[in-house]
């Protein structure tokens, strides 16, 4: 009997102790589902920030090579090649000029990926043109 009244004893400390716990474990997996939310879409936001950065400065660079190849045309139409390759390749023409046979090209990305953040670009410069040739009073030699 005395060891009947132990256990119903016992247990009775046991389920009191439990029924102050009651739920806790649904309170941790919220919070870890809500924090492996939160990590998940900083991650998307890293992605697509990275991915708008790549893409104006892969647009900045052909339209710069499109207006300097396009330069003895004249400004007008080397920069309007420069902004349809620009908007082909996903960005926006912001700036084109012509030094020359030298172009230089401003071009921003919007964030496409993330719609939270479609107010924010990425702004990329690109410099295309002949190579310059150093003159003849600075080309240094080695004396032998």
């Amino acid at each position: 009997m005395r060891e009947r009244r132990m256990r119903e004893g016992g247990g009775t400390a046991m389920r009191e102790r439990r029924t102050g716990d009651r739920g806790s474990g649904t309170v941790w997996m919220l919070a870890l589902i809500g924090l492996t939310w939160a990590v998940a879409m900083m991650a998307m936001t890293v992605g697509g920030v990275r991915a708008a950065r790549h893409r104006a400065y892969a647009a900045a660079d052909l339209a710069a090579l499109a207006a300097a190849s396009h330069s003895a045309d004249g400004p007008r139409a080397a920069c309007g090649l420069a902004a349809r390759i620009a908007h082909g390749s996903g960005g926006r023409l912001r700036s084109c000029v012509l030094h020359g046979r030298i172009s230089e090209v401003i071009v921003s990305s919007g964030l496409t990926n993330v719609p939270a953040l479609r107010h924010l670009t990425a702004t990329a410069r690109a410099r295309a043109g002949p190579e310059r040739l150093p003159t003849p009073t600075t080309v240094q030699t080695s004396g032998g």
